[in-house]
C-alpha cells in the first residue's frame, strides 16, 4: 500500500499541483503507517500535515509557504510502549 501512496503523493503534489489530493493523500499515507505501526513515521506525516508542509501552488512551481515554523519534535522511541511518558510527550509537541 505504502508504495501506491508514495506514487499518489508525487502524482498529486508534482503533478496535477491540486492541495486537496495532496491533503487526502497524506491522511491516507498516515493511517496506513499507523496500521502498520510505524508510529515514529506517522508522527512526522501528521506534524507536516498540521502546518502545511510542501503543499503546491495550483499556479506555480512553487510549494505554498507555512504559515510559522516549527521544529520537528525530537522522535518517537519503538522501542518503548505510546504510553510512555516520553513517547506521550512526543505526540503531545506535535498537536
Amino acid at each position: 500500500m505504502l508504495p501506491l501512496l508514495t506514487l499518489y503523493q508525487y502524482w498529486s503534489t508534482n503533478v496535477c499541483r491540486d492541495v486537496h489530493w495532496t491533503i487526502d493523500c497524506r491522511i491516507l499515507r498516515l493511517r496506513a503507517l499507523t496500521d502498520a505501526g510505524m508510529f515514529a513515521d506517522a508522527i512526522r506525516v501528521l506534524h507536516g500535515l498540521m502546518i502545511g508542509d510542501r503543499l503546491p501552488q495550483p499556479l506555480s512551481t512553487d510549494f505554498r509557504p507555512t504559515e510559522f515554523s516549527v521544529e520537528f519534535p525530537s522522535t518517537l522511541n519503538t522501542a518503548l510502549p505510546l504510553v510512555e511518558e516520553t513517547n506521550v510527550a512526543v505526540s503531545c509537541d506535535v498537536l
